[in-house]
């Protein structure tokens, strides 16, 4: 008994994945131009230094501070095709292009994650995720979240569609897809609790046909097998590192203790959906990502008894919850809560303009939406460009100043004019780890020394006087001045961002040298 398929293209499909195209195309176009206007973020320069040890062989999955490392190997191909081979020549920009193109992947994933969803459906969910601000913000940035978005996206809906059609080939992608974002950074742990809770509720698992049975045992532990193995050859560098892997179990307890102790980044349990919610700018503009909010909710409330919807809204809630529950929140994290989202409400968009008995009707709810989007990526283009430098952008969080790149190229051209050169000891001696992005900036210069402490002689292998270049934070001032007065003069004052300030102190013999040569090369207008 012959049977037919369904035609690979149809007028539908077509249509819709032309539509498609075109959304990944505006997506990059919100997320490509000015990638080198905002200056690198701290924790965007953490992550391009680990990019550093990755290629000179010392990178070792640290889940206390650094996350996982696909950030990392997903940039290593698209540096090498740029021809970016040497690491102290490779500028932000050439690492924020990785994230711009998981931004545009994220689109891609609406058709995956949203099975047996309409195509205008699938393309307002996709118009959701390409126009969202946040989503935009956090593409163009060197951090994780982006990827693990992505990840998470493509786990939900490859769990979803094994679950509904007994499907072995989608139970494995679902395994992959889950070892990528437990690589990726170790909030995967809430997404999988989130969709736990989904699953145990949605129970989207159907009676199967005769022909295809049901899972056994053996299936599920190798799909779970799979994303441990996907998992532990990243979290390893590829074997490497045997050991380092178990980390990600010891990072439960270490992220533990910093949610719920200390007082860094607390914030109240609304601060996430405060954050989407509205925000006035100046001049009287506001932000806001209610469409998505709006949306969502309407089709929880309408679509409750669609497997799918109820699905993807209590994995919605629970994570939400989770995430809101946790006193340590920052913005970034607020990615994972939107782009769920931005499917329910494709699914809600769909929904609503179906109810309406006319087609009287239906016209000015289409323009509505029409409207909706547009005002989305109008926001966008806000958040992305125009307030891209502005502390009122509501993602602007502790923005590097000038003085960062300032005081870094002061201290670079000091050690070309010094007979060392870049080999010039540099000492640098905060109240605690959080110097960044001074490190990328002096990333040339092998040996700088990094201390959270004011540094012993025994550290230094003598007097901090010694070294021709220190930088130091003011609250060491009182007791490192009379150490240096002698030989060092203060050569400036400069804010890495708001509130940490760093002094730079030169030996004075050199700094006379400096000065005479900085004369020099401005005279020949090749300074």
């Amino acid at each position: 008994m012959s049977t037919s398929r369904a035609p690979l293209f149809t007028p539908t499909r077509l249509w819709a994945t032309l539509g498609l195209l075109v959304l990944c195309g505006i997506a990059l176009a919100i997320r490509l131009p000015e990638l080198g206007t905002r200056l690198i973020h701290a924790d965007e320069s953490v992550h391009a230094m680990r990019y550093g040890e990755v290629l000179d062989g010392t990178y070792r999955y640290d889940p206390d501070e650094y996350h996982g490392p696909t950030l990392y190997y997903a940039a290593w191909p698209m540096l090498v095709a740029q021809g970016k081979t040497d690491f102290n020549e490779i500028d932000i920009v050439d690492y924020r292009l990785l994230t711009v193109i998981f931004g545009v992947i994220l689109v891609c994933c609406a058709p995956l994650a949203m099975p047996g969803g309409s195509a205008l459906a699938v393309l307002v969910a996709a118009a959701l995720l390409a126009f969202s601000p946040i989503l935009g913000y956090y593409s163009r940035y060197f951090i994780q979240e982006i990827l693990l978005a992505v990840f998470t996206l493509a786990f939900l809906g490859a769990a979803y569609r094994a679950a509904r059609d007994q499907a072995l080939k989608w139970l494995l992608w679902a395994g992959v897809f889950a070892g990528l974002m437990i690589a990726t950074k170790e909030t995967a742990s809430i997404a999988f609790l989130a969709a736990i809770a989904a699953f145990l509720v949605a129970r989207p698992g159907r009676a199967a046909p005769v022909d295809k049975p049901q899972w056994t045992a053996g299936q599920l532990l190798g799909a779970t097998g799979l994303g441990a193995v996907v998992a532990y050859v990243l979290l390893s560098s590829f074997f490497s590192q045997p050991s380092a892997p178990f980390g990600f179990l010891n990072s439960l307890a270490i992220w533990h203790n910093r949610a719920t102790g200390g007082d860094l980044h607390i914030q109240p349990w609304s601060y996430y959906l405060q954050l989407v919610a509205y925000k006035s700018l100046p001049r009287g503009g506001t932000y806001t990502e209610g469409l998505i909010l709006g949306l969502a909710l309407l089709a929880a409330l309408i679509g409750w008894r669609q497997r799918w919807v109820r699905f993807m809204a209590v994995y919605s809630i629970a994570l939400i919850a989770i995430y809101s529950a946790i006193p340590y929140k920052t913005p970034w994290c607020a990615v994972q809560i939107i782009a769920p989202l931005a499917l329910l409400a494709g699914w809600g968009a769909d929904r609503l303009l179906g109810l309406v008995p006319r087609w009287w009707w239906w016209l000015p709810l289409g323009a509505a939406l029409a409207f909706g989007l547009f005002n989305l990526y109008s926001q966008s283009q806000l958040i992305n460009h125009r307030l891209l430098l502005s502390q009122a952008n509501p993602y602007s969080h502790t923005l590097t100043t000038p003085d960062a790149e300032e005081l870094a190229e002061r201290i670079e051209n000091v050690a070309r004019t010094m007979p060392t050169g870049l080999q010039t000891m540099v000492i640098v001696a905060n109240t605690d780890g959080y110097y960044w992005p001074l490190p990328w900036h002096l990333r040339r210069l092998p040996n700088a020394g990094w201390f959270d402490h004011l540094p012993t002689a025994e550290e230094l292998g003598g007097d901090i006087s010694l070294a021709p270049i220190v930088v130091f934070s003011p609250a060491y001032r009182e007791e490192l001045e009379p150490r240096l007065a002698a030989t060092h003069e203060i050569a400036g004052s400069f804010s890495l961002r708001s509130r940490v300030f760093l002094m730079l102190w030169v030996n004075k013999k050199d700094w006379s040298h400096y000065l005479e040569q900085r004369d020099q090369f401005e005279q020949d207008d090749d300074w």
